[in-house]
């Protein structure tokens, strides 16, 4: 197999147990010319933002496992799906990467304004 390409990108950022991170999606690319294989590497992690020694990476549940994605294709062809093989790899990472940057907050909690809020309303009708 050779060495195709390698692609990555910054899709997004979250906050992730309290810190700042950058949502990285990667790919790498090999073509067998023999077989005519196209071999894809997927691989997505969080990357802390403000890091001032070693790189640390975290990897939540609900980003993907790394993954191969394996395509019969020609030679001059490998290229071009390779990175169609990314992009939709970046589209389904961008937007696993919104939904965890805002996370679904619970409807009210005990002593929050909306629960107060709402005994009033309820204080008021029967009244």
């Amino acid at each position: 197999m050779k060495f195709l390409c390698e692609l990555s990108e910054i899709v997004g950022s979250c906050a992730w147990v309290r810190q700042e991170y950058d949502l990285w999606v990667t790919a790498i690319a090999y073509h067998d010319d023999m077989s005519n294989e196209l071999v894809v590497y997927r691989d997505a992690y969080l990357r802390e933002k403000t890091t001032y020694g070693p790189d640390e990476y975290a990897y939540p549940d609900w980003l993907p496992a790394p993954d191969v994605v394996r395509r019969m294709c020609a030679h001059d062809r490998a290229a071009e799906i390779a990175r169609r093989t990314f992009a939709d790899w970046t589209r389904l990472l961008r937007e696993r990467g919104e939904s965890a940057a805002q996370p679904e907050l619970p409807a009210s909690a005990p002593g929050d304004d909306t629960t107060f809020e709402r005994e009033m309303m309820d204080t008021l009708a029967t009244a």
